[in-house]
């Protein structure tokens, strides 16, 4: 009777075992991948399911790095962008969904549910981002934006130093000579007083100008005298002869 009865149980649990083996069950895989062209840089998070049911609710999330102004490029979830509490900083948030099971024929679904950000990167090197699923499952992805290269600086001409003479300054030896003009020869008569400047219309020319007649004219009475004194010689020698 024992060994019946654990035959029994042991034909119940074999049945069990291959009844729940046989249920239908979801099989979800999560990604987060990146792609780069130049300083754009995209970022797709996705959920596919590979089993024979549809999913439970299923939900994303992801904090975007800054410098960039992100846009969603395409959507199968139904997710949104918000400014984030982080500085510089974007926010994705989806609405709870479900994955579909995989129509092996290809003709309803293809058991992916998926959601494209885009946005032009103003960095360069690395840029990171992570995607939490459930509140649990945590996938990250990195990219890199090449930096241009840093220009070789150009050594710059540097002058020798100019060295400082402390010793004593030699002066020159020569000694400046001084150049005397002649003096002047005074002429006899002629006065020495200079005379003011001549403007042409002023009292000393005038004076100048009669100076001169009086010279003349005295020259001419003494000439004259003279003359006169020159004749009486021969007159008065005369008029001695003929007494």
């Amino acid at each position: 009777m024992k060994f019946l009865a654990f035959f029994m149980m042991l034909i119940l649990g074999l049945a069990a075992a291959v009844a729940t083996a046989a249920e239908p069950s979801a099989v979800l895989s999560f990604s987060n991948t990146a792609a780069v062209d130049g300083h754009y840089v995209e970022f797709s998070i996705s959920v596919s399911n590979s089993g024979d049911a549809d999913s439970g609710s299923q939900t994303v999330q992801s904090t975007l790095p800054a410098g960039a102004d992100w846009a969603i490029v395409e959507d199968t979830i139904g997710c949104s962008l918000a400014p984030s509490l982080l500085q510089g900083r974007t926010k994705l948030d989806c609405d709870p969904f479900i994955v579909p099971k995989r129509d092996l024929d290809g003709v309803d679904t293809d058991g992916l549910k998926f959601v494209t950000i885009g946005g032009v990167v103003d960095q360069c090197g690395d840029i990171s981002n992570a995607a939490l699923f459930n509140l649990a499952t945590i996938r990250s992805t990195t990219v890199n934006i090449p930096c241009p290269a840093t220009p070789t600086p150009i050594p710059t001409a540097t002058a020798p130093p100019i060295t400082a003479t402390t010793g004593p300054v030699e002066l020159p030896t020569s000694t400046p000579t001084a150049t005397i003009a002649p003096a002047k020869t005074a002429v006899p008569g002629a006065s020495t007083t200079p005379r003011p400047p001549n403007t042409g219309t002023g009292p000393a020319d005038q004076r100048a100008v009669r100076d001169d007649r009086l010279s003349a004219a005295l020259v001419f009475l003494i000439a004259l005298t003279a003359g006169v004194a020159l004749l009486a010689v021969p007159l008065s020698y005369t008029r001695s002869r003929r007494r």
